[in-house]
């Protein structure tokens, strides 16, 4: 059996220096905006994908599918 006295643990947690002296409302608030952020990026991402698309079915109909696959970047 091994008897350990007076023994002593640092434990170093690091804090990320952006929450460093914020209350734990600014650190929500902060949070919420960044996924908003997000959000709203994904949803950029996603109308502009849908856009393509219509463009390139238009442009299919027209002009056919060499153009098509342009405006699409490659493969249909």
């Amino acid at each position: 059996m091994i008897h350990i006295k007076n023994l002593v643990l640092n434990i170093n947690i690091e804090t990320p220096t952006s929450i460093l002296g914020k209350t734990s409302e600014q650190q929500s608030d902060e949070y919420r905006k960044r996924i908003q952020v997000e959000d709203d990026m994904k949803a950029n991402i996603i109308s502009r994908m849908i856009y393509r698309q219509r463009l390139a079915d238009w442009a299919r109909s027209r002009f056919g599918d060499d153009v098509a696959n342009t405006i699409l970047g490659g493969g249909y």
